[in-house]
C-alpha cells in the first residue's frame, strides 16, 4: 500500500506542470487510474492504517486542487481529482477533503454563470459587477452547498430564460436575492437620485410614482421566502426598499419646498398688485387696441416663455399686470384661453403670428426708433 501511495505522489510530481496536449498523448491518466484502483482494492483489507492512507490521499488532493484553482482550463487536473474522489467514495471522507470537493464544485458553478453572462447583451457595468462578485465567490467564499445550489439555479435560469434587457436580469437577481455587495452597490448607484434640487414638480411627481410602484413590487418579493446567495445577510429587496423609502421622503420634502416657494411668490405678486393697482389704473399706459382674447393669448405666451426659463411668475400675476397696464377687465381669462384651445383646429388664432410678422417687417424696413402709426379704425 505504501508503495502505491509513493508512486501516486511521484506520478503527480511528473505531470503537475504538463500541458493538456502532453497528457492527451501520454498514458499518465491510465497509470493514475490503475494506481487508484489498486489502492482502493487494498483499502478493503487494511484496518490499522486506513485512516493514515485516507489522510495521505487528502493531502495529495489538496495539492492538485491548489494547482487546479490557478489553471481551471487544464481539464486533466479535474480528471485526476475525480479519480481520487472515486477512490474515497466507499470510505469515510475526511472533512478537509469534503471541503475541497465543495470548493471545486462552487468554482465550477460560478464559472458556469460567468459563461452564460458572456452571452448576454446587458449593461456592461452590470456584467462587470456580477463577474467581480463571481470571482470573489470563487476565491474568498468558504465551501457552501447553499451558494453552489444558488449559482447552479442561476446558470440554469440564464440558459432557459435568456434576459432580453438589463432590467429583466436585475429583477430576477432581486427576486432570488443575489445579495453580494458588488450587486448591491450597482443597485444603489442605479436608484440614487441625481440633481433632485434642480427638478420641478412636473418631473418629481412621475418620479415618485415610479418609485412607489417599485416599492410595492419589493414588498411582494419580501413576502416570498427564497434561499439567498449569502446566508445570514439582509435581503436585497429589504435594503433596496429602505433606499426607496428614503428617496420618496426626500422627494416629498422637495415638493413641499417647491409648494412653499410658489405660495410665497404668489403672495408676493398679489401684494405687489394690491399695493400698486390703483396708481397704475389711474395711469394706464394706453387702451388695448384689439380683442381681449388677443391680450389673453399674449399673457399666456409670456407665461409659458418665462416659466420654461426658470421664472416663478404666475398667470394670475401676469393677467393682473395686463389689466392694470391697459385698463381692461380679463376676469374670465382662463375661459377665454379654453375657447382659444377649443377652436384652434377650425379657427386658429393669428394674433401672435401677426405680431411676429409685423415685428420682422419693422426690423427690416421700419424706423429703428418709432414704428409707424396705423390710423385706420
Amino acid at each position: 500500500m505504501t508503495n502505491e501511495l509513493i508512486q501516486l505522489f511521484d506520478l503527480w510530481e511528473n505531470v503537475k506542470y504538463s500541458s493538456e496536449q502532453i497528457m492527451e498523448k501520454s498514458n499518465y491518466i491510465e497509470a493514475w487510474d490503475q494506481l487508484c484502483w489498486r489502492i482502493q482494492f487494498e483499502l478493503n483489507f487494511e484496518k490499522d492504517n486506513k485512516a493514515s492512507i485516507l489522510n495521505a490521499v487528502v493531502v495529495l488532493s489538496d495539492r492538485i486542487y491548489e494547482r487546479y484553482k490557478r489553471n481551471r482550463r487544464q481539464t486533466f487536473l479535474r480528471v485526476l481529482l475525480d479519480k481520487l474522489s472515486a477512490l474515497l467514495a466507499d470510505h469515510v471522507r475526511p472533512e478537509k477533503y469534503r471541503r475541497t470537493v465543495l470548493k471545486i464544485a462552487l468554482i465550477e458553478s460560478a464559472g458556469a454563470v460567468a459563461l452564460e453572462l458572456d452571452k448576454l447583451e446587458v449593461a456592461s457595468e452590470l456584467s462587470s459587477r456580477l463577474k467581480s462578485a463571481l470571482k470573489d465567490i470563487s476565491g474568498n467564499f468558504g465551501p457552501s452547498l447553499i451558494s453552489m445550489k444558488y449559482l447552479d439555479s442561476l446558470a440554469n435560469w440564464l440558459r432557459s430564460h435568456t434576459p432580453k434587457t438589463t432590467e429583466d436580469l436585475v429583477d430576477h437577481l432581486i427576486a432570488t436575492d443575489f445579495n453580494h455587495p458588488a450587486f448591491l452597490d450597482y443597485l444603489f448607484n442605479m436608484y440614487e437620485l441625481q440633481n433632485i434640487e434642480a427638478m420641478e414638480d412636473g418631473h418629481l411627481h412621475p418620479l415618485k410614482k415610479r418609485l412607489k410602484a417599485k416599492q410595492l413590487r419589493l414588498e411582494i418579493i419580501i413576502l416570498r421566502p427564497v434561499e439567498p446567495l449569502i446566508k445570514g445577510s439582509e435581503s436585497v429587496a429589504s435594503k433596496l426598499q429602505a433606499l426607496l423609502t428614503t428617496e420618496i421622503r426626500w422627494i416629498d420634502a422637495q415638493l413641499n419646498h417647491l409648494r412653499c416657494l410658489n405660495l410665497k411668490q404668489l403672495k408676493l405678486s398679489e401684494q405687489q398688485v394690491s399695493n400698486g393697482s390703483k396708481p397704475v389704473l389711474n395711469k394706464r399706459l394706453t387702451k388695448w387696441p384689439s380683442e381681449k382674447s388677443d391680450l389673453v393669448e399674449l399673457a399666456y405666451g409670456l407665461y409659458v416663455y418665462m416659466r420654461s426659463r426658470g421664472s416663478l411668475i404666475t398667470i394670475a400675476a401676469l393677467v393682473k399686470w395686463f389689466e392694470d397696464a391697459f385698463g381692461v377687465d380679463l376676469a374670465r381669462y382662463s375661459h377665454r384661453f379654453a375657447e382659444i384651445k377649443m377652436r384652434k383646429s377650425t379657427r386658429p388664432s393669428k394674433f401672435l403670428d401677426a405680431m411676429v410678422n409685423e415685428f420682422l417687417v419693422y426690423v427690416e424696413e421700419g424706423n429703428a426708433f418709432e414704428p409707424p402709426i396705423n390710423l385706420k379704425k
